[in-house]
């Protein structure tokens, strides 16, 4: 069926492309590029590399995944939006402007692009080869992404949460121009191959010629069944199966070959298999006799779920309920030993399948395949480290999952990418999201293509899980490689939690690059922000139980709760400084057990209240609060829990209020966001000027954007409603809407630097009791604003006589 579709597709292309107007090229002076890298990088001379075997490129070379593993002379590079001040606005920063048109790419062939992102696809878009004076591309840019202009046919292009994506080769042998007419403020990627310049290339041409018929083709028959084994069949194909036991400790020999030969597909399902088994039984793999593993990485991470079993399908990997699968071709020249090491506490059941086949003699100018689990709590103004190693070969690249602790903020950082010892990255990008071809921390939530993909987004616990592989946009090295990516804006995301795997090919059978640490094998822990862990504390009375969450159906802040039973319970709470404070408590959602109301009280037990006959659901997680002056030292708090009854708490979060009759914008809910992503940004580094060093942040990227939050009013009555914002140069003008209606005027949140804006006295309201809702949308911006975010430190609600 899928098979029918494309060789329809292909037929469309034939009969269309003649009709859709490309230019006839014709020879021009080419402009001089100012500045790329990549576009810079492809003045210098490319000579040619001994033991680069000749290969195939564009389609051709994108059809033939078996091809991965030989060596190449060609060098990525790429062209982006990143912002040359490095203060993270990464957008709007083209190679040069001419009227009304920027220049995307400037680019001396030979060449030839393999990647062309972007976050907000505008205007008219025009691509220029070999110097002609008319554009052989000349469409809408949406539409050349949208699969609108053969021969660019989904999924090689398409639009995916929030990115727009190109993956159809684009070769050119002398000179490629692209420009965009009416860009915007438009984040962008060009990632291209520069080939030697002996290298003979054939133009694109919308007009395929039949050997790129027929890749295209194999690529849509490979895209189409995501999952399986993207290579072609091979002849006398071996397999091996194998069902045991991996006991805690022991190494676990699963397969153990002689002679020279490659693996083709690896399989492994665990039982049982959850986020503890998948991150401490570990792969590893070794080629040649060397005494070092080229492959050590937890069975998860490794199959590309880091954070538990999760469910996806990309062109090299996947994983669902039947466990991990991979299809990395895996060269070796005398032998390979594939073992397994369970560092847990528990057995597991292992079910290994492999396919590999003989060689007769050892590929010629091959990597041996690599993977290496890296973890790191990040540091403040410190990039988390992909990869690093010496030698020749070509990273073809990773998956990463993320765990903050204060939303996901942390994907404001760019990737950087070395080569070879350079001193500026040839690969430099806008966002960590955009570097993984998505866009607006994935608005769209998760998805799985061939190259790219979110297997996770979880803004509640702060966690993201993704993927990008460049197979045809592989970055080859001959002396060394480094791969990085900033948390954060500016690398001030600490205490992040970051775990990968890098993939790469190298000419080493081993490498020395992040050694596993048995002691890192945790699975990732999520932690609220500025959680009090329940379990930290000293209980004086209640028998309190500490629960792992590895017992537990849902995640636990510190990965642990405490258990109350029926009865009363003290616990002691430390307080550094007088002053006015928000205490919360919080439960997890494990329905059926009893939940707080007004059964606790702060220092005086004669103040407990009845407890709440309703039980907690599964979908909830109850939070109950109370604003208090508290003096400096120790508090006791006092619960009541009905006889027969079990009650979980989780954490405890003690806010400093810098705003008297106010509520900090970070414990509302927020219950839409359109055209943007609302986070809780925090602003340590900024001063102490926002409550509890933090603000709701709304990552707005156009007029009308908005994000509205409930607003709890206890009691009937008149109130002076306001608002506390936070003010910087990408900030819009905003309007407040109380349950849809405008109230006070439109406030322009532009300054040249980040401030924390005094009281802006919306009106005096009347609310009755309940949950009403508060939008922030977006009216416009300052001339000087770059862009349309929004920033809310808190909510005035004071009452009137």
């Amino acid at each position: 069926m899928y098979q029918t579709l494309c060789q329809a597709l292909i037929a469309v292309i034939l009969a269309l492309g003649a009709e859709f107007l490309y230019a006839q090229q014709s020879p021009v002076a080419l402009p001089n590029p100012i500045n790329g890298p990549g576009s810079t990088l492809s003045l210098a001379p490319r000579a040619a590399l001994p033991h680069s075997p000749p290969l195939p490129y564009g389609l051709e070379l994108l059809s033939r995944f078996d091809l991965l593993p030989y060596l190449r002379d060609s060098r990525c590079v790429q062209d982006s939006s990143y912002d040359r001040n490095f203060y993270n606005a990464d957008f709007g920063h083209f190679l040069r402007v001419e009227g009304h048109t920027a220049v995307l790419a400037d680019i001396r062939g030979p060449g030839c692009i393999y990647r062309f992102w972007s976050a907000n696809a505008a205007g008219h878009l025009r691509i220029y080869f070999d110097g002609a004076a008319t554009p052989t591309i000349d469409c809408a840019m949406q539409d050349f992404f949208l699969g609108k202009v053969p021969p660019f046919l989904q999924p090689l292009v398409g639009h995916k949460s929030g990115g727009w994506y190109c993956y159809f080769p684009m070769p050119f042998q002398k000179h490629c121009l692209i420009t965009v007419t009416d860009p915007g403020p438009m984040y962008y990627h060009v990632e291209y191959q520069l080939y030697p310049d002996s290298t003979r290339i054939a133009t694109f041409s919308p007009q395929l010629h039949q050997k790129e018929l027929a890749a295209l083709g194999e690529v849509l028959e490979q895209w189409g069944h995501l999952g399986l084994d993207p290579k072609p069949s091979v002849v006398e194909e071996q397999a091996q199966d194998v069902q045991t036991e991996c006991v805690p400790g022991q190494p676990l020999t699963l397969a153990n070959l002689s002679g020279a030969g490659e693996i083709d597909a690896l399989h492994i399902r665990l039982d049982p298999a959850n986020r503890y088994t998948l991150r401490q039984t570990v792969l590893r793999i070794y080629w040649d006799g060397a005494t070092r593993p080229a492959v050590e990485a937890p069975v998860g991470d490794f199959f590309g779920a880091g954070f538990g079993k999760e469910t996806f399908a990309a062109l090299p990997d996947a994983m669902n309920d039947q466990g991990g699968f991979c299809y990395w071709p895996m060269p070796f020249t005398k032998s390979a030993r594939i073992e397994l090491i369970n560092y847990g506490q528990r057995s597991v059941n292992v079910l290994f399948q492999m396919r590999y086949h003989r060689l007769g003699q050892p590929l010629k100018d091959a990597g041996y395949f690599h993977a290496r689990w890296h973890r790191q709590i990040n540091k403040e103004g410190e990039n988390f480290h992909i990869l690093e190693v010496q030698g020749r070969g070509l990273y073809v690249g990773e998956h990463t999952a993320m765990q903050g602790d204060r939303g996901i903020w942390f994907l404001e950082g760019n990737e950087e990418i070395w080569v070879d010892g350079e001193s500026f990255p040839s690969i430099i990008g806008t966002g960590t999201e955009d570097f993984y071809t998505a866009g607006w921390y994935f608005d769209e939530g998760p998805f799985n293509e061939a190259f790219h993909g979110c297997i996770l987004k979880d803004e509640a616990h702060s966690r993201v899980d993704a993927y990008r592989y460049q197979i045809t946009d592989c970055v080859p090295f001959q002396k060394s490689i480094r791969v990085d990516i900033q948390h954060g804006p500016i690398d001030n995301y600490p205490g992040s939690d970051y775990a990968c795997v890098a993939y790469w090919y190298q000419t080493a059978p081993d490498d020395n690059w992040s050694p596993l640490d048995p002691t890192q094998l945790t699975p990732t822990h999520w932690h609220a922000q500025d959680a009090i862990e329940a379990e930290s504390l000293r209980w004086t009375s209640g028998d309190p139980q500490v629960i792992d969450d590895m017992n537990l159906p849902v995640l636990a802040s510190g990965g642990a709760v405490v258990e109350l039973h029926g009865g009363t319970a003290a616990c002691v709470l430390p307080v550094a400084k007088e002053g006015d404070y928000i205490l919360s408590l919080v439960q997890p959602p494990l329905a059926g057990t009893a939940r707080l109301g007004q059964n606790w009280a702060v220092d005086d037990p004669k103040q407990v209240g009845p407890a709440p006959t309703e039980a907690i659901r599964a979908d909830e997680t109850n939070s109950v609060h109370q604003t208090l002056h508290l003096t400096a030292g120790d508090h006791t708090l006092f619960f009541q829990i009905p006889t027969g009854q079990t009650l979980y708490l989780d954490y405890l979060t003690l806010r400093r209020l810098l705003h008297p009759n106010s509520i900090p914008a970070t414990d509302l809910k927020v219950v839409e966001a359109t055209d943007g992503e609302a986070q809780i940004q925090d602003m340590t580094g900024f001063g102490p000027y926002w409550d509890n060093n933090q603000q709701l942040w709304f990552t707005g990227h156009r007029q009308g954007a908005q994000m509205t939050v409930e607003l709890p009013v206890e009691k009937t009555g008149s109130y002076e409603l306001s608002v506390y914002y936070t003010t910087a140069r990408d900030y819009a003008i905003v309007q407040v809407l109380l349950d849809g209606n405008p109230i006070g005027q439109p406030t322009d949140c532009y300054t040249p630097n980040v401030q924390a804006k005094d009281q802006t006295i919306l009106g005096n309201v009347m609310l009755t009791a309940g949950v009403h809702r508060l939008t922030f949308r977006a009216v416009g911006k300052n001339p000087a604003s770059t862009n349309y975010l929004i920033g809310v430190d808190a909510i005035g609600l004071k009452p009137l006589p």
